[in-house]
């Protein structure tokens, strides 16, 4: 059976991950790259890889309750030497409420399935090495006395470990804290997320789509740096999705499925609403759907697409 080796944990915003990056390095990190800069919620756990989607969906449920984002203090620097030879900057709320709702939220985040004996508590932490000798040590407690950061974190984010090479952790998957809003369709509440990362249910499922297609349906290409997907969810099941990649006057949509017990429910109208609200916020002018997507052009017409004149569809924003 193959396993998943997983991990959960609280990433930064891009200034503070290369704040943090720099410091990696300059403490003898030879390839922080490996792994993103992270507060540690759960520890790797091996998993069925088969349970991945379920895993996901038991995660998501568990962060709604949280505050939508925590304020937090990085430092000062630490260390657990002798017992771990770490540098690392401890973690902490920037006030009490922030302080209990980090414990909280990592206490929620250790669902069932990434549960795992507790043997050392729980401390918030940055590590920057996890291999320094005794002397760099001791210099990094003078050279970096006082400092601190502080940061705004509001997603969680699994993690996944790939044996390479190289080996990395790689994520998987993203959620929101704090309760989504929701679009209400009839009598049913749909969640539509954009994430840069397109997580397990979705993989599943595209996997399902391109399976059960009457006509050859290519799978989603692997995501960029510039790619985004757009989820449409009713509960724990994805009943729509759009995979796009941004560039700097339009967004393409690439592939777009509306799950078939949900057509004509204005599923894929919803999530290109939401695809032009990203082209939007990024000062693209158009979202352009792409011939790969296959949008019937009755679908395209009623959508309020304009046909392209090499092909596919565009929308201004």
């Amino acid at each position: 059976m193959e396993r998943a080796r997983l991990a959960v944990a609280l990433l930064f915003d891009p200034a503070t991950s290369a704040f943090l990056d720099a410091l990696r390095v300059a403490m003898g990190e030879r390839r922080p790259e490996r792994i993103p800069a992270h507060v540690t919620l759960v520890p790797p756990v091996d998993a069925p890889a088969a349970d991945l989607v379920g895993i996901w969906e038991d995660l998501r449920a568990a962060v709604v309750d949280s505050p939508p984002a925590l304020e937090l203090h990085l430092g000062p620097v630490a260390t657990f030497a002798p017992d771990v030879a770490t540098i690392h900057l401890d973690v902490h709320g920037v006030d009490e409420a922030d302080d209990v709702a980090l414990r909280a939220l990592r206490q929620a985040v250790r669902i069932p399935a990434l549960r795992r004996r507790d043997r050392h508590g729980f401390h918030p932490h940055v590590t920057l090495t996890t291999r320094a000798p005794s002397e760099r040590i001791e210099a990094a407690m003078v050279a970096l006395d006082g400092l601190g950061r502080r940061a705004t974190v509001d997603r969680v984010t699994l993690l996944r470990h790939s044996p390479g090479p190289p080996t990395r952790w790689h994520p998987v998957g993203e959620v929101g804290l704090g309760a989504r809003p929701a679009v209400v369709r009839g009598a049913e509440r749909l969640e539509v997320a954009v994430s840069p990362l397109r997580d397990p249910t979705v993989e599943a499922f595209w996997g399902r789509v391109v399976a059960a297609s009457p006509r050859e349906l290519p799978s989603p290409p692997d995501p960029g740096p510039a790619s985004w997907t757009v989820a449409a969810r009713a509960g724990r099941e994805v009943v729509g999705a759009a995979e796009c990649i941004a560039h700097p006057a339009h967004v393409d949509v690439g592939c777009l499925a509306v799950a078939p017990s949900r057509w004509r429910q204005g599923v894929g109208r919803l999530l290109l609403d939401e695809v032009a609200s990203l082209a939007l916020s990024r000062g693209a002018e158009r979202i352009e759907v792409l011939p790969s997507a296959g949008l019937p052009e009755a679908v395209a017409a009623a959508w309020g697409l304009e046909p392209l004149r090499g092909g596919g569809w565009r929308r201004p924003v």
